[in-house]
């Protein structure tokens, strides 16, 4: 079921956002940050070459065990829209709530 729930979630959020001037690559695509992979893998697919998606969540990182650079928390405040699962990593949250709050997207 979230494989068919998320596309329309991010998507949905995608464009709302478009409605608070997102912030944009020099390309001018929409910046998404994702806490860790399957969220930005899920947000390359339906943002397409509409999006440029960053990951919090290193390659092999533990994604439990994630604590924010100050450059990520500057990410975090710079994106278009945050896509992220509550309770599942605390720095993001505190991170989303204290500065994308409005922009961002709990998959939970």
């Amino acid at each position: 079921m979230l494989r068919r729930v998320l596309p329309a979630l991010v998507l949905g959020t995608l464009a709302l956002t478009g409605c608070a001037a997102p912030t944009r690559s020099a390309d001018s695509r929409v910046h998404v940050v994702a806490a860790f992979y399957p969220l930005a893998y899920a947000a390359q697919q339906v943002g397409g070459d509409r999006v440029t998606v960053e990951t919090l969540t290193k390659p092999g990182g533990e994604p439990h065990d994630l604590e924010l650079l100050p450059r990520q928390i500057l990410d975090i405040q710079d994106a278009a829209l945050v896509v992220h699962l509550s309770h599942f990593q605390p720095a993001v949250d505190a991170a989303v709530a204290a500065h994308a709050a409005e922009r961002s997207l709990d998959v939970a």
